[in-house]
């Protein structure tokens, strides 16, 4: 297995159809809100080399 290959990001995360539901009756600011306090969560509290880990991995698939 390639270095790349192991420092890859392969992962699932489904959602019930509930949820969805609920989140479409919020506001496009109460998203934007929301959005902004997960990433300022996960930049407080993930470690510094697993940003940096998920960055690298962001840049070589830019699709997803």
């Amino acid at each position: 297995m390639t270095q790349r290959h192991k420092e890859g990001l392969h992962f699932a995360f489904r959602i019930p159809v509930e949820r969805l539901k609920d989140f479409k009756g919020i506001s496009a600011e109460e998203k934007l809100r929301w959005l902004e306090e997960a990433r300022d969560f996960v930049a407080r509290f993930v470690p510094p080399e697993k940003l940096a880990l998920w960055r690298r991995v962001a840049r070589q698939n830019p699709g997803g």
